[in-house]
């Protein structure tokens, strides 16, 4: 797969309260949009849960992603940093008025009464990077893409009636697993992308390493989460 520039609005921290940001003090990452009183940065996903095998893969590939560093002389003290939850967005982040959240939550979940869960497999991974070039993220692209489009739509549905944005236009449905501060797409060259096929290749016969459950759907809004579906509690 080529390497493409995203919109990866969901990969970036989004603080309830700043006044002047400091990358430096947040690994290179931005916020998105700036900081106004009584507004919740407000994004809904597909929560990932990370089996053990699926564990031990994301550290073999950041693993091989750091020696990808060293081979191409970048700084020591530049190294991918593992993403704390997987997740698979289905939605822009985009500022929501505190008042605003719960009748918002209602609304997308009544979209998903008729959602069945599903399972998606990795089909490959690649470096991303979000419109600025200020972070890049090392990411499981994802079959299953008509799926996951049925979610975008539910999502969407509920989001015009409030006059919030909906999701981009032909998305590249992923769950981003580290991530490091500039622009490294570059690093991504056709013998590290056969070396990282490979590493995929030897955990393709454990599916629990290489393939997910959708199957609970949650928006967040600042710091809570809110399930709009979860099989496990219906």
């Amino acid at each position: 797969l080529p390497s493409v520039k995203l919109h990866l609005s969901n990969e970036v921290d989004y603080f309830e309260t700043d006044h002047v940001d400091n990358t430096n003090e947040h690994d290179g990452r931005k916020r998105l949009f700036a900081h106004e009183r009584g507004n919740w940065a407000t994004s809904i996903f597909a929560f990932v849960y990370c089996s053990s095998h699926m564990d031990t893969l994301i550290d073999d590939y950041i693993d091989l992603m750091n020696q990808m560093l060293n081979s191409n002389n970048d700084a020591p003290t530049t190294m991918w940093k593992r993403v704390n939850e997987l997740h698979v967005s289905v939605s822009k982040t985009f500022p929501v008025r505190y008042h605003h959240i719960e009748a918002l939550r209602i609304t997308i979940s009544e979209e998903f009464k008729s959602f069945e869960k599903f399972s998606s497999a990795i089909s490959n991974i690649d470096i991303l990077s979000n419109e600025d070039g200020s972070t890049s993220f090392l990411v499981f692209t994802l079959d299953q893409c008509k799926r996951y489009s049925d979610i975008v739509k539910k999502v969407d549905k509920a989001l015009v009636q409030y006059r919030l944005p909906v999701y981009y236009e032909n998305p590249c449905f992923h769950t981003s697993i580290a991530y490091i501060a500039g622009d490294k797409r570059y690093l991504m060259t056709n013998e590290w992308k056969l070396k990282c096929q490979a590493l995929l290749n030897e955990y393709n016969c454990i599916p629990s390493a290489t393939t997910i459950s959708i199957e609970d759907i949650r928006l967040k809004a600042g710091n809570r989460v809110y399930h709009l579906f979860d099989d496990k509690r219906t």
